[in-house]
C-alpha cells in the first residue's frame, strides 16, 4: 500500500509524518516519553513521533536501535531530531527507563520475520519489565512487547488495535499497481527449484480464438511462474501454436469449454487459475460452474467477463480493466 500510494501521489514520507502525528497525539499527557525506534519504517514511525512531541513542548527521548542498515525515512527522521534527544542503544543496559511514565514501541512493525534473538530479546524483557504504560505502533514488536495499547496504521494488525488514518488513498487498496506487483514475486534464490514459484492454469480457447490461451501462458512464463498447465477444448489443442514450455490439457468439449471441462479442470492442481481469453460467447454455463464452485486466485478475464453476473463474483477472484 505504502508503494501503491506513493504511484497515486501520496509520497511514503508523507503516511510516516501522518503516522507520527498521530502517535504523538496518542502520547498527550504524559510527561516523560520514552521512544524506542528500530532501524526500519516502523522505527522511522517512532521518530517522527519523538519529534512531534518535543515540537509542541513534550518531554520525548528517542532511544534508537544502533546500526547501520537504517531505511532512507529512518535516516531522513533521525536526522531531523536534536541530537540531545537522541541516545544509541545496543542492547537493555545501555538505557535507564527509571522515571518514564509512557513507552513507545516502535522497534519492529510487519516486517518483522524469525526468531527474536540478543540483544533485541533483552532490550525488549527490559522495556516489560517497565511499570510505564505501554504502547506500541502498529504491532507489539516481534509479538513480544506488552502493549496497554496498539495504534496500527491505516488497518488493524490485532485485535484490540485502535486503527488510525494515516493518508493512504482507498485506490492503493482497492485497485493492483507496482506495490501489489513488488510483494506478489518472491526473490529468487540460487537454492530455487521448479515448483517454488507457483504452478498455473490456463483455463480457454474456444474454434473462434485459438491463440489467447497461448500468449496467457507465454506471458506467465515470461513473468516468473514455474509450470503452467494450458486447458483448452479439443479443436483448440490440435491447432494451437507449438511451445515446448507449456503443458497443454486436452478438454472434453470439441469447439468450446463446457461446465463438465470446468469439473475436471477444477481437479487439477494449481495454486492460481487465469480464465476467459478466447472463450468466445457460448460458454456462459462454464463461467457460472467455475466462478460458484473455484476455491483458488482466479484472474477473470477476457470473454469471461462479459458473460459473467457480478452475482458470481467472491473474494478469490481478481477482474481486470473491463468496462462492466
Amino acid at each position: 500500500m505504502d508503494i501503491n500510494s506513493a504511484w497515486l501521489g501520496v509520497s511514503v514520507e508523507s503516511l510516516m509524518e501522518n503516522a507520527g502525528i498521530a502517535v504523538a497525539k496518542a502520547c498527550r499527557g504524559y510527561r516523560r516519553i520514552a521512544v524506542f525506534c528500530g532501524r526500519g519504517n516502523n522505527g522511522g514511525d517512532g521518530l517522527v513521533a519523538a519529534r512531534v512531541i518535543l515540537e509542541s513542548g513534550g518531554g520525548a527521548r528517542a532511544f534508537v536501535l544502533d546500526g547501520s542498515d537504517r531505511s532512507r525515512l529512518n535516516i531522513l527522521n533521525l536526522e531531523r531530531l536534536p541530537e540531545e534527544a537522541v541516545e544509541f542503544i545496543q542492547s537493555g543496559r545501555d538505557f535507564d527507563l527509571k522515571g518514564y511514565d509512557l513507552i513507545v514501541d516502535a522497534l519492529f512493525g510487519t516486517g518483522f520475520k524469525g526468531k527474536l534473538k540478543e540483544p533485541l530479546k533483552g532490550i525488549i524483557e527490559k522495556i516489560n519489565e517497565s511499570p510505564a504504560v505501554k504502547i506500541s505502533v502498529d504491532i507489539p514488536s516481534a509479538g513480544l512487547v506488552e502493549a496497554d495499547e496498539v495504534i496500527s496504521l491505516d488497518t488493524g494488525k490485532v485485535p484490540g488495535a485502535r486503527v488510525v488514518d494515516i493518508g493512504i488513498p482507498q485506490e492503493a487498496q482497492l485497485y493492483c499497481g507496482p506495490g501489489d506487483v513488488a510483494v506478489a514475486i518472491p526473490e529468487r534464490k540460487d537454492t530455487s527449484h521448479k515448483g517454488d514459484f507457483g504452478r498455473l492454469i490456463v483455463l480457454g480457447g474456444s474454434k473462434d480464438y485459438i491463440g489467447t490461451p497461448t500468449l496467457v501462458a507465454q506471458a506467465a512464463l515470461r513473468a516468473g511462474c514455474d509450470l503452467v498447465d494450458v486447458c483448452v477444448p479439443g479443436y483448440v489443442a490440435d491447432k494451437m501454436p507449438f511451445d515446448p514450455n507449456l503443458i497443454v490439457h486436452r478438454l472434453k468439449g470439441r469447439d468450446i469449454i463446457t461446465p463438465s471441462d470446468v469439473k475436471s479442470v477444477l481437479k487439477l492442481k494449481s495454486d492460481a487459475m487465469v480464465f476467459g481469453n478466447g472463450l468466445g460467447r457460448k460458454s456462459r454455463k462454464a463461467v457460472e460452474y467455475l466462478m460458484k464452485h473455484n476455491d483458488r486466485p482466479v484472474v477473470v478475464d477476457a470473454d469471461a467477463l462479459s458473460l459473467a453476473d457480478k452475482r458470481w463474483l467472491t473474494g478469490r477472484m481478481i477482474l481486470t480493466p473491463h468496462r462492466g
